[in-house]
């Protein structure tokens, strides 16, 4: 797992399923509030079902 930061101050991970752009420009990449969101859902979704 790598980051890197860009010029224009977005984020790039590198993973090992793939890149993933984090930007507050949502036309770079996703915003950090919806990956927050999505992580809370994913993580309360399989509380849940369990």
């Amino acid at each position: 797992m790598k980051f890197h930061v860009g010029e224009n101050g977005e984020v790039q991970g590198d993973f090992e399923y793939g890149m993933l752009a984090i930007s507050s420009n949502p036309e770079i990449g996703f915003r950090p509030v919806q990956l927050l969101v999505s992580s809370l859902a994913g993580c309360s979704g399989g509380v849940l079902i369990q």
